[in-house]
């Protein structure tokens, strides 16, 4: 007698592409989202940035 061996199931998750695709755009959307906040937050534009400053007080003349 030979041993048997359960026949695949092909209804496994990570078996269908389609499956990947619901798994993985996800997880890179999430991470790619993180990724440029972080580097937002790291190094953020500077015309922006420079755009928050508040303006230096006016110089006045002299005698004025």
């Amino acid at each position: 007698m030979t041993p048997t061996t359960p026949p695949e199931d092909p209804t496994r998750w990570y078996q269908l592409p389609v499956m990947w695709l619901v798994v993985l755009l996800p997880l890179l959307a999430f991470v790619g989202g993180g990724l440029m906040v972080v580097l937002t937050s790291l190094k953020p534009d500077p015309e922006v940035y420079s755009e928050r400053l508040e303006a230096p007080a006016p110089v006045h003349a002299p005698g004025g």
